[in-house]
């Protein structure tokens, strides 16, 4: 059964399981912004996470890679592990978690550096490459990858914020593959951008599926119901339902689910 109600665990429809949540509560001071979230996400496949406005996606998504950690006042309860590693073991260094876990963020954020910095930023100080030669390597076949190379290879020492909105968000998803990552979030990246670069991210979603796992927030049903082969539907800070997109949007189990998808709320 793949429906999960509230603090029932939604089970991932195919594949390895790589993201485990349990019981994820979240704390912004005195206000609970996530209520015992139960999730598991699929290895080689896009789940998305859908819901009105401050339903609670962005909150965990930030939980995966800690970045909730960087906020004042804010308390993680339960457990998230990645490979049944506790990504809140204050062992585990929040820097070499969010190498594993690259993000990319709703606006497109390159740093103030040429484009061939901007990716080749993470190999450097993570100490990937041994050469000047292989660091060159890495920053092609990253930029291939998030299908840029064509587009920005004559102009590698040009500033990354020279380039347009959607080939800015290409350059971050290179930028975050170059690390070589196992999972990637993915926080409304296209809501800045045209259609016509929406498209080009999302047929890059869809390429990267292949070998990454991927976590996306989008106010965009249809955008889900595109890229996604899981979706997970959070209402007033609890995951209501989550199963195969399909199923998701042809014959949701909760009435919540099936007011916000025939656009009743949100």
């Amino acid at each position: 059964m793949h429906i999960a109600v509230d603090s029932a665990v939604a089970h991932a429809p195919t594949g390895q399981i790589k993201v485990r949540a349990r019981d994820v509560n979240v704390f912004y001071g005195e206000k609970q912004a996530l209520f015992d979230v139960s999730l598991d996400v699929a290895e080689r496949a896009v789940t998305a996470l859908i819901g009105p406005s401050g339903c609670g996606k962005s909150t965990f998504l930030r939980c995966i890679n800690r970045m909730n950690d960087t906020i004042p006042g804010a308390r993680v309860d339960g457990r998230i592990e990645i490979d049944d590693e506790n990504v809140n073991d204050k062992a585990l260094d929040p820097v070499v978690l969010r190498a594993r876990v690259g993000m990319v963020f709703q606006k497109p954020n390159p740093f103030p550096k040429t484009i061939f910095e901007n990716v080749a930023y993470g190999p450097r100080i993570h100490g990937l490459t041994s050469s000047k030669s292989e660091l060159e390597g890495v920053v092609e076949a990253s930029l291939r990858r998030a299908g840029l190379w064509e587009e920005v290879h004559e102009r590698l020492h040009q500033s990354g914020s020279s380039l347009s909105g959607g080939q800015q968000q290409r350059l971050v998803i290179a930028r975050a593959i170059a690390v070589s990552p196992e999972v990637i979030l993915m926080d409304e990246p296209c809501s800045a951008l045209d259609p016509i670069a929406t498209a080009k991210i999302e047929e890059l979603i869809d390429e990267l599926r292949r070998q990454y796992c991927i976590v996306i927030v989008t106010h965009s049903m249809a955008q889900a119901a595109r890229v996604s082969q899981k979706t997970a539907f959070f209402h007033m800070g609890r995951l209501v339902e989550a199963g195969p997109t399909d199923e998701m949007f042809t014959n949701p189990r909760d009435s919540r689910t099936q007011d916000y998808i025939t656009g009743r709320f949100g």
